[in-house]
């Protein structure tokens, strides 16, 4: 049996953002029976055509809060601007 031994290269930075990106159009093992195959086409019918698929992504708080403050920012702003466009109308 092969083992990868994975190390944390985000360990160094203070508020890290992680994708995890499987690349591939196949999602199970080569000696997986038939009833897996089917379970793991079935969760991504469109994997053959795209042949990669994001499993997991972890965003730092700091980030989460900034995404949040912009939005905000591009509503509010969008909100002023419409406002002031129909006055003078």
């Amino acid at each position: 049996m092969v083992y990868v031994k994975l190390e944390d290269i985000a360990r160094e930075f203070r508020h890290p953002c992680v994708m995890d990106i499987k690349v591939g159009p196949i999602t199970y093992d080569h000696e997986a029976d038939e009833a897996k195959i089917g379970r793991e086409k079935a969760k991504s019918p469109s994997l053959p055509q795209v042949k990669f698929q994001i499993v997991g992504i972890r965003v730092s708080v700091i980030i989460r809060l900034l995404l949040v403050l912009y939005r905000y920012i591009l509503f509010f702003n969008n909100l002023r601007f419409s406002t002031s466009v129909r006055s003078y109308l």
